[in-house]
């Protein structure tokens, strides 16, 4: 009896094993799949998460550009308000002066004073108490009270002033700003040994006096720039000579310098000119008129000329300024015009390069007189870490 119920309920089991066997197996098979699905979902979930990672850095790094493109904009234009507010304002030398009792020389003198226990800005003026020194200015209210501000100055430091008149000279462009001369002797060439070399020593202490005129005034803002003084009885021996002209408009090679610096962008690449530079008769004859000032006895300092290998406007336009100096016999380097090849693309108009911080002597200065007396409208460049042996340049650009 027992073995005929165990038969019936082994019997269905045996009927149901390959109906469970089946879905046994078939269970296998959907694991599996939704296994290898949730692997593959999971992978396509990192390689979207990547892909939407680069997206969303792509977008911060273009609104960061956004946003350094925008700085720049404004530092630009914030640059360019300061040289405009700059070039309205009267010229001024606030005096940094130590506490206590002010010199009665300031007296009514309207004159900024700024306080301190440190150095004073006329120390280095003071070293040179008793300097001779001829003022003259533009008979005009800015150039006016800009000569009182640099008088002041002198004064309080000890220099001795020679003479204070106006000149309606100074109207030309070539005194715009202030021209600062240290006195040369027009010819060296009759006088014995010792007398050059005391006349050589007597030229770098001036040299000395007037650099530290200019420090005091382009610290101040102030657009100077050096004069030869040579040619001229107008500046007695031992003295200099302090030219006051008009407030010179904002200098747009300035002000692309300077937003170049907070920027850090560089200037534009020149274009070729469409209109060929030329110097015409009467601009030579300005120019040979100021280089016969200087006696070829005193050119000690090499002297090249360089234009882009590729231009021809501009090695044209420096063969003419070669012509000139080879008729008054200045000593060019090889005798001609370098074209070169590496010429730096982003150089603009003429250039004076002077290889000396503190002044070449005194060819360099010269030749930008000259240029600028004969409206060749020429910048003055000087280099810092120059030597005597490097040769001033005159360089023509695009």
């Amino acid at each position: 009896m027992s073995v005929k119920i165990l038969s019936l309920v082994l019997s269905p089991i045996d009927w149901l094993g390959p109906w469970v066997v089946g879905w046994y197996w078939k269970f296998q098979v959907i694991s599996l799949a939704l296994l290898i699905g949730t692997v593959l979902f999971g992978a396509l979930t990192i390689i979207a998460g990547r892909e939407a990672n680069k997206r969303q850095a792509v977008q911060v790094l273009n609104l960061e550009k956004d946003n350094i493109e925008a700085r720049r904009a404004l530092e630009e234009e914030k640059t360019t308000r300061l040289e405009l507010e700059k070039s309205l304002a009267r010229r001024t030398i606030p005096l940094i002066l130590p506490p206590g009792r002010l010199p009665i020389e300031l007296i009514g003198r309207g004159v900024t004073i700024i306080t301190s226990t440190g150095e004073s800005n006329l120390d280095p003026l003071k070293r040179f108490k008793g300097q001779p020194v001829v003022v003259r200015f533009l008979p005009e209210v800015e150039a006016r009270r800009a000569m009182r501000e640099v008088l002041t100055a002198l004064e309080l430091a000890g220099w001795k002033i020679l003479s204070v008149t106006p000149d309606e000279e100074l109207e030309h462009p070539t005194w715009d700003g202030v021209v600062i001369e240290p006195y040369h002797p027009s010819t060296l060439a009759n006088l014995p040994a010792e007398q050059v070399v005391a006349v050589m020593r007597e030229n770098e202490r001036l040299s000395e006096v007037a650099g530290s005129l200019i420090k005091l005034l382009e610290d101040n803002d102030w657009r100077v720039k050096r004069g030869a003084g040579i040619g001229t009885s107008e500046i007695p021996p031992g003295s200099i000579r302090v030219s006051i002209g008009f407030k010179p408009p904002p200098e747009i090679g300035a002000v692309a310098r300077e937003v170049a610096a907070l920027t850090g962008r560089k200037p534009p690449v020149q274009v070729e000119r469409t209109k060929a530079r030329h110097i015409e008769d009467f601009q030579r004859e300005i120019i040979d008129k100021k280089l016969a000032e200087l006696p070829l006895d005193r050119l000690t300092i090499p002297l090249e000329i360089r234009c882009p290998a590729e231009n021809k406007e501009a090695c044209g336009f420096a063969e003419e300024i070669l012509s000139i100096l080879k008729a008054r016999n200045w000593p060019v380097g090889g005798d001609c015009v370098i074209r070169d090849p590496d010429f730096p693309r982003r150089l603009s108009g003429l250039v004076i390069h002077d290889p000396l911080s503190a002044g070449s002597f005194p060819s360099a200065s010269v030749l930008y007189e000259a240029f600028l007396y004969g409206s060749l409208t020429p910048e003055l460049e000087k280099e810092a870490s120059g030597v005597k042996s490097d040769p001033v340049r005159i360089m023509v650009g695009w």
